[in-house]
């Protein structure tokens, strides 16, 4: 048996590296391939990628998109909202029609689509050193008119190109929510295009994250923060804030927040709601709230070689909260915040979550799909024309309608792939 042991041993080894080879995922560069693709002139700049608004959406036979367009090799990018059609494969409109000669419109965060109006906000007309006009608008996809515009005058400049706290809309139904000023909730009615101011908090405290609602209990929860911080520890006090959809009444406060002296600076929140529990993130701060018996059931931070920054996409699957960051991809078991799966360097722009899939557009240019309760990657989907440098899936989530997927891509290309498993 002696004289066998070497070549057996060789050959245990070369099977569990096969073994581990076959089960290791693998950038599939020329795997699957759209079912079509449709590209949106860009204008004379190479350095055109999308940056718009985060969701796609469906009209009709128009999926209403964002294009960014060079202005004759000058860096001021044109950018507007674009209706695709997909039936002829051209753009048979823009949003705004026209761009004022020295600013330029900036889109970000979600929209909301009831019936034919959409309802959205961005940058009217921005300009790098002056005020930045924040709007609210109601568009009207059959006329292409604004039925509704609010416009909020404010000093954006610090803020470099982003849209500020306050971004995206919410809606449900015929009424759509959004943050105006940075501290004040309005409530906006699709059917009849009014507006009133349905919350306003008192004194010191500023709206920093996504609005968020749990449809199912008529729920909006809003996370805030005080202007007042530790001049030690950097440290702000947050606060949530629940209110009944019927009737705006607030049922519940309750202040959460990183620990003193945390790498979490507070730059902005996001939640998820499940079965009676808020799954809230701060940076790099998670914390899971049961807030109808008002306990805290865990709390933990998490260090990591590069900052996550704010933990931009949280789902909840059966006994996994999986958090998609800018720079890293944790998957955590629910009942106690410890960590199921860990992808450090490893983040997303965007993510979309699907059942058990979760579709991630990454920093890297390319989009995964993962298994969400094992942490699993199924797939890698690199976009036609990629090469590390060029190319890519960039700005927009990754978009499900039917049995597609839609997604943008670098270049200001409109990709239509099958919904995963393929």
């Amino acid at each position: 048996m002696a004289k066998y042991s070497i070549p057996l041993t060789i050959s245990v080894i070369a099977l569990v590296l096969m073994g581990y080879a076959c089960c290791k995922p693998q950038d599939k560069q020329d795997g699957l391939q759209p079912n079509w693709e449709i590209n949106i002139p860009t204008g004379s700049s190479d350095d055109i990628f999308y940056d718009g608004l985060q969701n796609l959406h469906f009209y009709n036979d128009w999926i209403i998109a964002h294009t960014t367009v060079a202005d004759d090799g000058i860096f001021r990018e044109d950018n507007r909202l674009c209706a695709i059609n997909v039936k002829t494969e051209k753009v048979d409109w823009y949003f705004p029609a026209n761009i004022e000669e020295k600013g330029y419109a900036h889109f970000g965060g979600k929209g909301y689509l009831y019936r034919n109006k959409l309802f959205f906000r961005y940058i009217k007309d921005y300009k790098e050193t002056s005020e930045s006009n924040l709007t609210t608008v109601c568009l009207d996809l059959n006329s292409q008119k604004v039925v509704w515009e609010n416009t909020e005058d404010r000093d954006l400049s610090q803020r470099g190109r982003g849209l500020g706290n306050g971004v995206s809309v919410v809606g449900v139904d015929n009424r759509c929510f959004f943050v105006q000023n940075e501290k004040e909730l309005y409530c906006y009615n699709l059917n009849n295009d009014s507006c009133e101011k349905i919350f306003a908090y008192d004194g010191d405290e500023q709206f920093i994250g996504s609005l968020l609602l749990d449809e199912n209990k008529d729920l909006l929860i809003l996370f805030c923060y005080d202007f007042q911080k530790d001049e030690e520890d950097y440290s702000f006090k947050n606060n949530i804030h629940i209110l009944r959809l019927n009737s705006f009444n607030e049922i519940y406060v309750k202040g959460i927040s990183p620990p003193k002296g945390s790498y979490s600076n507070h730059f902005g929140a996001t939640g998820v709601e499940k079965n009676g529990v808020i799954y809230v993130g701060i940076d790099r701060y998670l914390a899971a709230l049961d807030w109808q018996n008002d306990k805290l059931l865990w709390e933990r931070e998490d260090e990591v070689e590069v900052e996550s920054y704010v933990k931009q996409d949280l789902y909840v699957r059966n006994q996994t909260l999986i958090t998609c960051c800018v720079n890293a991809t944790l998957g955590y078991d629910i009942s106690t915040g410890s960590i199921k799966y860990y992808y450090n360097n490893h983040g997303s722009h965007h993510a979309t979550f699907d059942g058990p899939y979760a579709y991630m557009a990454r920093m890297n240019g390319k989009m995964e799909i993962i298994e969400v309760e094992t942490g699993k990657i199924l797939d890698t989907v690199v976009s036609p024309g990629y090469n590390n440098t060029n190319g890519g899936f960039f700005g927009s989530y990754p978009t499900l309608h039917g049995d597609k997927l839609y997604i943008m891509g670098d270049r200001n290309s409109l990709f239509c792939y099958p919904k995963y498993p393929w």
